[in-house]
């Protein structure tokens, strides 16, 4: 198993590629911008994507994977409930951004393979589950895989920190609570490969990260 990642666009969001060593299939994570750039990446790589996985909604996640879908005719996978939240243009981001959102909306019938919380399916040569925590948009998803050890929570828990909440249709205190209940339970040795900057680990971020140490 081999784990890359591109930081993209205005807000640096991380795209991952998570590739089987054997097979060289990949699952893609989070394409936020730049497809040109990550299709030359992968090229580099020599990654065959055979799927996109979403974990929320905002354009900076989800800006260049219909674009990618297309081209390596691939699914989209990302959960339903959050295309329900995508169509709330009340937040002025949410609003701002209405044009990345209603592409990727459009496209939605016929590319997003639509997922539930707790849903399984197979990538890159990999068992992973569908972990809903919302708080950051209002159905994110992160992505577990039990064997590997592996985490990547978009925008739900940083290195140090968590996500704003302020696009979300609750309080600060629903992510937190989210993040104890359905991440932090998870075993010590998990890696954890965020939304935006460096990666960590579940015992890490339970021993040090202010926000649960309160």
């Amino acid at each position: 198993m081999q784990i890359e990642s591109l930081a993209v666009g205005m807000y640096q969001a991380n795209c991952y590629a998570v590739i089987s060593e054997s097979s060289r299939k990949a699952l893609i994570i989070d394409p936020g911008e730049e497809p040109d750039r990550i299709q030359s990446w992968l090229e580099g790589l020599q990654a065959e994507p055979e799927a996109i996985f979403i974990t929320h909604g905002h354009f900076d996640h989800i800006g260049a994977a219909v674009c990618l879908a297309k081209r390596f005719q691939v699914p989209i996978l990302a959960s339903l409930d959050e295309l329900g939240y995508m169509k709330d243009r009340s937040h002025p981001i949410m609003a701002m951004t209405s044009e990345v959102l209603d592409a990727f909306l459009a496209a939605a019938p016929q590319m997003v393979h639509g997922l539930h919380p707790g849903d399984r399916f197979s990538a890159a040569d990999i068992s992973w589950l569908a972990i809903e925590v919302p708080g950051h948009s209002d159905h994110s998803l992160c992505l577990y895989a039990e064997k590997e050890n592996l985490l990547f929570t978009g925008d739900t828990l940083f290195a140090g920190s968590v996500g704003r909440t302020d696009v979300y249709h609750g309080s600060p205190l629903d992510l937190v609570k989210e993040i104890k209940e359905k991440l932090l339970v998870l075993p010590d040795e998990t890696l954890v490969y965020p939304g935006h900057g460096p990666e960590t680990s579940i015992a890490q971020e339970r021993r040090m990260n202010p926000f649960f140490r309160r």
